[in-house]
């Protein structure tokens, strides 16, 4: 206990920043209830990418099924799993643990607890390679705070004048992706490097249970990492440090006894019909382009003039890091399947980066033999992350204030929902918006969703609910071929938007022959029958928006009306 006293003593400061970096992240929340006082209905600001698609996976743990093989259909529960849900179960397991329902542990979970923790946690590894208070402080503060100054420089000088052009919140306020698995990464490098430093093996073996529970949370970490522990590996053989090299593969051995079950997983998945159809909607293409980082090779100019000949413990370190990011984003060209690289880029890469830049500063300007002016530059420095978090938060709240003012009145659907239907009950809502909100406040299931394709679903499923949400803008057979060849970005959702980006150069740049199979589709689909599609899957309500609905003329007809909610009017089958 006495030792645990005198380290808070210690490194008081990374609580403070702690806090204040869970106080940005809460801000555009805090305005939005200040705003509306007693109009606030619980609907909360929701503005990080795909946050629906992360509550609505916590919500489905909420709702009992952990497997997260499909988070918005009432089939396919139990199929293998797409993206693993370890960090979900945390969630809601922390969320229920302290009396949270399933939109507190998404927003108090996104942003307080887990910015706190990755606080600590980024600190600490920074603190444990570099002994410094300073450089682990500004550090921190760069990654969590300033990142998007280091993936766009110029952004400096607006903020410089006042004029920033920020409109994403922070990026580590978004839930799951990067807090979570960043939680485990720098946790797992801080015990590496300890293990590197002391030769404990104890820190040997706890690294490799994050490394094995990192299977269970993020790809690209672990897929980073072992490409980080292969550059050690080639390095013990020039070291000729043949312990290094043993502990390096039983390191990896019990790390991968521990994935056992995610490689089970993997195997069931790829016994299926639609993971090629999956892997194309999430980007998966086959090719051996060479990617390269400006960001990467800055990095490490400016790493090899900080620190060539200086701390050999360190310099094998971090280059083992820097030659790893050179190889995860290039893994295409020894395997041939090229992967979304921007999230190596975004959020291991750029973080590492960053770290190498304030310790590489330090370095060259010899701050650690003058104290007074290394703590006004770190003073200088935290205030501008902080500001600049703060200009971020600030300018999303002030972009996006009035659509979250407006979805207050969903609040109402939400609690007839849960109060009034059977937990996974299937909704189906006209828009695709509302649609794609339901599991994340209900605990429904719905009948289409965009997201589809993030779940583990069968091919035909996914093209029918895409054609449903054709046929809801009220598009004829005969006017399918000029529809689709006028929106080609909507063809682009069916085709997978981000493997033609890779494939072809844009979104939309796909061949001509792409439309012909659409438009049959579609027609086929219409050839079926509407009553037809809508009986081929559970359905049990669907949900009028009687102030901007415009359902195609006799579906509701078919359904009883049971009750009006506010501005909805909700159908039973």
């Amino acid at each position: 206990m006495k030792i645990s006293v005198e380290y808070l003593k210690k490194h008081h400061f990374v609580i403070l920043l702690g806090i204040v970096v869970s106080l940005l992240c809460f801000l555009p929340q805090y305005w939005l209830e200040r705003d509306l006082g007693d109009d606030y209905e619980g609907v909360y600001f929701s503005v990080t990418d795909s946050e629906n698609y992360y509550g609505s996976r916590v919500g489905e743990i909420y709702d009992g099924h952990l497997g997260l093989g499909n988070a918005h259909l009432a089939e396919y529960k139990v199929l293998p799993y797409l993206q693993p849900p370890l960090p979900e179960i945390v969630y809601a397991g922390f969320g229920k643990l302290v009396g949270w329902d399933r939109v507190e542990a998404i927003l108090y979970g996104s942003r307080v607890v887990f910015p706190f923790i990755l606080t600590l946690v980024i600190y600490s590894f920074v603190y444990s390679v570099s002994k410094s208070r300073l450089q682990s402080l500004l550090a921190t503060a760069f990654i969590i705070l300033g990142q998007n100054l280091l993936l766009n420089p110029m952004a400096i000088l607006d903020l410089a004048r006042g004029e920033s052009k920020i409109f994403q919140a922070l990026v580590y306020s978004r839930p799951v992706s990067p807090q979570f698995h960043s939680i485990f990464f720098f946790g797992y490098l801080a015990l590496f490097w300890q293990w590197l430093e002391t030769r404990t093996d104890k820190y040997l073996w706890w690294a490799a249970v994050l490394l094995g529970f990192l299977f269970y949370i993020y790809f690209y970490s672990w897929t980073f990492i072992f490409a980080f522990l292969a550059v050690l590996f080639l390095i013990s053989f020039f070291k000729k440090d043949f312990i290094l090299r043993k502990k390096l593969i039983l390191h990896a051995i019990l790390a991968l006894a521990i994935a056992i079950p995610y490689f089970y997983n993997l195997y069931q998945f790829y016994q299926l019909p639609q993971r090629e159809f999956l892997g194309t909607l999430q980007g998966l293409v086959s090719g051996r382009s060479f990617v390269f980082s400006e960001l990467l090779v800055a990095g490490t100019v400016f790493f090899f003039i900080s620190f060539w000949r200086k701390f050999a413990a360190q310099f094998w370190f971090f280059t083992a890091l820097l030659l790893a990011g050179f190889i995860a984003i290039n893994q295409q060209i020894i395997t041939g399947q090229e992967l979304f690289s921007p999230h190596y880029h975004w959020y291991i890469n750029a973080p590492l980066v960053g770290i190498v830049l304030v310790m590489g500063f330090f370095e060259l300007l010899h701050l650690q033999k003058h104290k007074k002016l290394a703590v006004a530059l770190v003073c200088l420095g935290l205030a501008g992350f902080v500001f600049n978090g703060y200009v971020a938060q600030r300018n999303t709240y002030e972009k996006n204030q009035k659509y979250f003012v407006a979805d207050q009145r969903y609040a109402t659907l939400y609690d007839w929902l849960n109060l009034n239907t059977p937990k996974d009950s299937v909704v189906l809502t006209f828009s695709p918006y509302v649609g794609d909100n339901l599991p994340v406040y209900t605990h429904n299931n719905v009948f289409m969703s965009v997201q589809l394709m993030l779940n583990n679903t069968p091919e035909e499923r996914i093209k029918d609910a895409y054609y449903l949400r054709i046929y809801f803008l009220d598009v004829k057979a005969d006017e399918a071929d000029e529809f689709f060849r006028g929106n080609p970005s909507i063809v682009a959702d069916l085709l997978g938007g981000v493997a033609n980006r890779r494939k072809y150069g844009c979104r939309t740049c796909f061949p001509e022959s792409e439309f012909g199979p659409v438009i049959e589709g579609y027609k086929k689909f219409l050839e079926q029958g509407i009553e037809k599609q809508l009986d081929k899957y559970r359905l049990d309500y669907l949900v009028e928006d009687t102030s901007s609905d415009i359902w195609p003329a006799g579906i509701l007809d078919r359904y009883k009306k049971i009750a009006e909610v506010g501005e909805f009017v909700v159908y039973k089958k």
